[in-house]
């Protein structure tokens, strides 16, 4: 369970790559190591006194980085971690803001106040940082928090969100998840590009989500998709990915909400994509046309049987049959 900890932990660590503290190694040093298969813990305790050294003499971001020690690394103790995120929340940390905001949020290791969490999130947003700028988006679409609805506010959030330089991994030119326009589609028809940005859109939402240890391989992954030349690359991507997804035990609100953030997209639903006699017809949705007479047929027949079709999907593949009929 400890180790279990750490590793969601861990996420909020990889959340944004610098922070407006004094410059130091220790950042450098912990974060490959981090990334390795297997923790070297002789390395570790020596990045652990380098960090110490530089929280020593006001490093912020490295003091924030030294809790992550006590939270799993070399050891679990919670009640020394608290008090080093705090101080460093307090100077401006972003990462340390969203730390705990996430716990006011959900917990357990804060109690559970979301007035409190939103202002926390809200000042992590103010530093940028995509994970609290997603979290305020989400809060204001749906009226969470304690804040009421606003999409206006919740679209400029996401909007934020997409542009900042914050985040999990680096920012890429397909990784905007509220301008779909951003990357054409292929001109090949094969909706390659379609589904590289389905599969950016989960990985992107299952970073807010915080409850795997995989999570850290968001910026492989996204690389990964970026660098898929072929249909056939992608859509290996995508069926991993959406199996993964499906075993890691998402609750049914997630689920929603996950689908929820593809619909607003136009991209066919998780609960669709999850099913692989779906993942065909899903394609087709997600490239926005019919592109010849045996896509027509597959959208038709899925139509017609249901298929245990989400309603935003069915909707969406009636909208495209209609105009491909138009243009016919």
């Amino acid at each position: 369970m400890t180790r279990i900890w750490f590793w969601i932990l861990f996420l909020i660590f990889l959340a944004v790559p610098g922070t407006p503290a004094v410059a130091g190694e220790c950042r450098a040093l912990l974060r490959p190591l981090l990334l390795q298969a297997e923790l070297d813990n002789m390395r570790l305790r020596a990045v652990r006194e380098l960090c110490a050294d530089e929280a020593e003499v006001g490093d912020l971001d490295a003091l924030y980085q030294s809790a992550l020690f006590h939270l799993g690394l070399l050891e679990w103790s919670p009640d020394a971690a608290i008090p080093m995120i705090r101080a460093a929340a307090v100077q401006g940390v972003p990462e340390a803001q969203y730390w705990r905001a996430w716990q006011y949020d959900e917990g357990p290791l804060l109690p559970n106040d979301r007035g409190v969490a939103l202002r926390w999130y809200e000042a992590a947003g103010e530093g940028e940082h995509r994970l609290a700028l997603q979290r305020l988006a989400t809060a204001y679409r749906h009226g969470e928090l304690g804040v009421v609805p606003d999409m206006r506010k919740a679209a400029m959030l996401r909007a934020r969100a997409a542009l900042s330089e914050s985040g999990i991994g680096v920012r890429h030119p397909i990784l905007p998840i509220a301008m779909r326009d951003d990357i054409d589609d292929d001109s090949t028809g094969t909706g390659l590009a379609a589904l590289q940005r389905f599969c950016v859109q989960v990985v992107r939402f299952m970073s807010t989500v915080a409850t795997d240890p995989h999570l850290h391989f968001e910026q492989q992954l996204t690389s990964e998709i970026a660098a898929a030349e072929s249909l056939e690359d992608v859509t290996r991507i995508m069926a991993g990915l959406v199996d993964w997804v499906g075993s890691i035990g998402l609750t049914t609100v997630q689920i929603e909400r996950l689908d929820g953030e593809l619909g607003a997209v136009a991209l066919p639903t998780f609960s669709l994509m999850r099913v692989a006699r779906n993942r065909n017809f899903g394609r087709i949705l997600a490239s926005g046309e019919i592109g010849n007479a045996a896509e027509s047929l597959l959208l038709r027949q899925h139509i017609a049987t249901g298929h245990d079709l989400p309603a935003v999907d069915a909707e969406l593949a009636a909208r495209l049959v209609a105009g491909h009929d138009a243009r016919d």
